[in-house]
């Protein structure tokens, strides 16, 4: 009976011995799915469960989707939310050092991994939003951003102050900060309107002929502002108040003025 108890664990022994050496020498390049890195230290029975060969799963998502047989490495809970194409992002050395992130695969809302915990979120300065950073950015580049300025209708110099976006040029006129009162939400020129209650400064300062309309030929000698006798809503007709009441024209800059002129012109 010894002998034969011998014998029993030498069989078992030799045939522990064959397989692994049968695994070693077998070309699993052959099989049309070859082995290479995490993969070559897996036993044969993770994927082979049971003898069974044929019908082995090829595909990462199959195996390591943690409720399969074949395998017991899956996602983890903070895992982004994606396809099951695994190796879009993932290489079979190792499941970390990502060097590569296929948007393609992510499903749902890119604050859900671009939070600034589990992928890079925004930045100090970044501007106050609530919209999802495909508004505005791309998956390529978080530069060369196009704004989606839907929605917006005032609060323009928030961010068009010349660090976050686009500010007053050196030549802008001397005006509040209140862009939309003159500009449109999708290009800066042409303005499409005039809002004079937010100049500041002299009506001459714009109005000098070359930024913007002056006075004509045929102007009434003065030196008084336009708005002593104009309107912003039009140059005519000049009210004139000044000059028509005025009991001498050295009063009012109009020194070269006739009586008709003071109170009977348009300008």
């Amino acid at each position: 009976m010894k002998e034969l108890g011998c014998m029993g664990v030498l069989v078992l022994m030799l045939a522990a011995g064959w397989e692994d050496a049968a695994a070693a020498e077998f070309d699993h390049y052959l099989t049309g799915f070859d082995l290479d890195g995490m993969h070559r230290e897996v036993p044969c029975e993770s994927c082979h469960v049971q003898g069974v060969f044929r019908g082995t799963p090829r595909e990462c998502g199959t195996c390591h989707d943690g409720t399969s047989v074949y395998a017991q490495s899956a996602r983890s809970v903070t895992h982004p939310t994606t396809t099951a194409n695994c190796e879009a992002c993932h290489v079979t050395a190792s499941w970390v050092a990502i060097s590569f992130v296929d948007h393609v695969e992510v499903l749902g809302r890119c604050s859900s991994c671009h939070d600034g915990n589990l992928a890079e979120g925004t930045p100090p300065g970044h501007i106050q939003t609530s919209q999802e950073c495909d508004a505005c950015h791309t998956d390529v580049t978080w530069t060369a951003v196009i704004f989606d300025h839907d929605g917006i209708s005032s609060g323009c110099s928030g961010c068009h102050n010349g660090t976050d976006a686009t500010g007053k040029s050196p030549g802008h006129l001397p005006t509040t900060d209140i862009c939309e009162d003159c500009h449109a939400v999708n290009f800066w020129e042409p303005v499409y309107t005039m809002d004079h209650a937010q100049v500041i400064g002299a009506c001459v300062g714009c109005h000098d002929g070359q930024r913007a309309t002056g006075k004509d030929g045929d102007h009434i000698p003065s030196s008084e502002q336009c708005d002593e006798c104009h309107s912003t809503s039009g140059w005519e007709p000049a009210f004139g108040a000044l000059f028509r009441d005025s009991g001498s024209a050295a009063d009012t800059g109009l020194a070269d003025a006739t009586p008709a002129s003071r109170g009977d012109r348009g300008w």
